[in-house]
């Protein structure tokens, strides 16, 4: 049957699911955090909860407000609107956001059209999103921290609270981003080049352009 590797396509995936399956197909790519446990070992109770704050307060935020007394009176007022819970409130470093939106490319979005938690819904090859040969587009959603518009061109920026070493977290990561980029490459009808990536690591705020 010529067309055999399309039969088991799905019709639909996420970058979620695609993450989920490149986990359970490549644990070993995985493993390096915890060999780095004094170096790279969380240092706070509840990580994933305080990595969902950390992006929260990044989707919700005035992007120019960088100072740290400025960074506290948005924590309070995201707070009494109800956009932060109290619990997040209290997970939240005013001296670490300030960190975090001092790092260069946050910067390099001065003047840019910002667009947060940017939802997307296409269609898109399986051999560029799967571990197929088939052409058979598949329908792929997901959802970008932050896409920015300038005079440049288009940046694609993915927020991660994480405890790994550069390598893995690129190994991690990048097909990921690779699909978030194809994506926008197709919906915006731009050569998928001219789109930079960056990867930005909340908790040891580092950034790593793809």
């Amino acid at each position: 049957y010529p067309h055999a590797v399309s039969v088991e396509l799905p019709v639909k995936t996420s970058a979620s699911q695609l993450m989920r399956e490149s986990e359970r197909t490549q644990p070993e790519a995985y493993a390096a955090h915890y060999l780095f446990d004094d170096e790279y070992g969380d240092e706070e109770p509840g990580g994933r909860e305080a990595g969902t704050a950390y992006h929260r307060y990044l989707e919700l935020c005035d992007l120019n407000v960088r100072d740290e007394e400025g960074i506290l009176r948005e924590l309070d007022r995201l707070t009494a609107e109800g956009k932060l819970s109290p619990e997040q409130r209290d997970m939240l470093s005013a001296d670490r956001l300030a960190g975090i939106l001092a790092m260069p490319v946050f910067a390099r979005l001065a003047g840019a059209r910002i667009f947060r938690e940017r939802e997307f819904l296409c269609a898109l090859p399986a051999r560029d999103v799967l571990d197929t040969a088939a052409t058979d587009k598949v329908l792929v959603q997901g959802a970008i921290d932050l896409l920015a518009e300038s005079r440049e061109g288009l940046t694609i920026v993915d927020y991660k609270y994480v405890s790994m070493p550069q390598e893995a977290m690129l190994k991690k990561y990048t097909r990921q981003l690779e699909l978030y980029k194809k994506a926008v490459a197709m919906i915006e009808s731009v050569d998928e080049s001219t789109i930079a990536v960056c990867l930005v690591d909340l908790k040891r705020r580092r950034e790593f352009y793809l």
